[in-house]
């Protein structure tokens, strides 16, 4: 049985977005999992939740689920900072052929993206959505 691919695609996104020059240049290589850890400016960005299921086929088991990312930054009175990166995310994982330790990944498709100001006035987030299928490698 395919083990949860959850630890292993979490490492393959994070070091896919830092490897991102677009993104390196903007967030410093400021890609965390959890909330500020080691983040000392804005913009960063968040690999948070991935959520999903163990399946089975007749063939092979797998895992399907969603990865959550977030970004923060500063742009007064626009989000357009927060979108700028969520278009690089996007272009940088969106379909990408992320190298996912003891597994296959079959696809990475962003699926959802939003971004919103946050409660205190200053900053401004995005959260974006990734479907994704693992199978046994």
């Amino acid at each position: 049985m395919a083990a949860d691919s959850r630890m292993a695609l979490r490492v393959a996104v994070v070091t896919a977005l830092k490897a991102d020059a677009a993104l390196t240049a903007i967030t410093g290589l400021q890609v965390v999992t959890k909330a500020r850890a080691g983040v000392t400016t804005l913009p960063y960005i968040k690999v948070a939740a991935i959520a999903g299921r163990l399946f089975d086929t007749k063939s092979s088991d797998g895992f399907a689920g969603t990865v959550e990312i977030h970004t923060y930054s500063i742009r007064r009175g626009t989000t357009a900072g927060v979108e700028h990166l969520q278009n690089l995310i996007c272009n940088a994982l969106d379909g990408a052929a992320l190298s996912v330790t003891g597994h296959a990944l079959i696809t990475f498709h962003n699926e959802f993206a939003t971004s919103f100001e946050d409660p205190d006035g200053e900053s401004f987030q995005g959260v974006q959505r990734f479907r994704f299928i693992t199978d046994e490698a």
